[in-house]
């Protein structure tokens, strides 16, 4: 028989007893990588749960991302209809300011204090 270029792959029911090096001769199996294999898979299940702990962390911080930003929306939209009806009372109220202000100086050169009806 030629030998194969990969060793074979683990049989299904694990079983290690038939394993075979790409020789073609038998494989013999250390103990202590029984521990390292649970140990691979332990690791393995913790970093999985780390990566979907992250997508869950990110997805929480975009939600809230979303929320600050609609509540700053809303007070800038409130800000604007303020200062909106703030420029409304200044249009009426400055003018009507400025002519009580001037006409309500004490001074003698006014010209329409000397008007007759």
């Amino acid at each position: 028989a030629a030998p194969s270029a990969k060793a074979d792959p683990p049989p299904e029911n694990g079983n290690d007893a038939g394993r075979r090096d790409s020789y073609g001769g038998e494989v013999e199996i250390d103990h202590n990588m029984a521990y390292f294999v649970g140990l691979r898979t332990l690791v393995n299940r913790h970093v999985d749960a780390l990566k979907q702990h992250r997508e869950l962390s990110k997805s929480l911080r975009d939600a809230l991302d979303a929320r600050d930003n609609h509540r700053l929306a809303q007070m800038s939209d409130r800000l604007g209809r303020m200062q909106f009806l703030i420029s409304i009372v200044l249009a009426v109220f400055s003018p009507l300011s400025f002519v009580t202000g001037f006409y309500g100086m004490n001074f003698t050169t006014m010209p329409e204090l000397d008007w007759r009806r």
